[in-house]
């Protein structure tokens, strides 16, 4: 028996949205140590990366959600959502963590990315349904 596209489709957006969830807390609170690229180091990199992130996790809990429902009734709870789980890594990255320091504008940056797709999800989805 095959499964309709629909539901399929709603599998395929939960589990990406999942998968970019557990990516973004382990980046955020593993131990990692990169070589630093030169031309790719420079002042307010590290809150780029952070907007980038969160606008990619966003972004992907949004086609996860709108899969399943009317998006519109939910996007105050994804952004709220995701809001809190910066809020949680960025606690767990201060006290839980020797190697890595929470700072409150790493959050700001986090919310810039969710703040980003929240206006701007109806325009930005076609841009990337080629990719999704």
């Amino acid at each position: 028996m095959q499964m309709d596209t629909k539901h399929s489709s709603e599998i395929k957006y939960f589990a990406i949205a999942l998968a970019v969830t557990v990516l973004v807390a382990y980046l955020s609170l593993a131990n990692l140590r990169f070589a630093k690229v030169s031309f790719l180091s420079f002042s307010g990199m590290d809150k780029m990366k952070h907007v980038a992130a969160y606008f990619v996790l966003t972004f992907s809990w949004f086609l996860a959600v709108e899969k399943k429902s009317s998006l519109s009734k939910y996007r105050n709870w994804v952004v709220l959502f995701v809001f809190l789980f910066g809020l949680l890594l960025e606690i767990l990255q201060a006290f839980f963590t020797g190697y890595r320091t929470g700072e409150v504008f790493d959050l700001l940056a986090n919310s810039i990315g969710s703040v980003i797709v929240f206006l701007f999800f109806d325009k930005l989805k076609p841009f990337f349904n080629k990719w999704v």
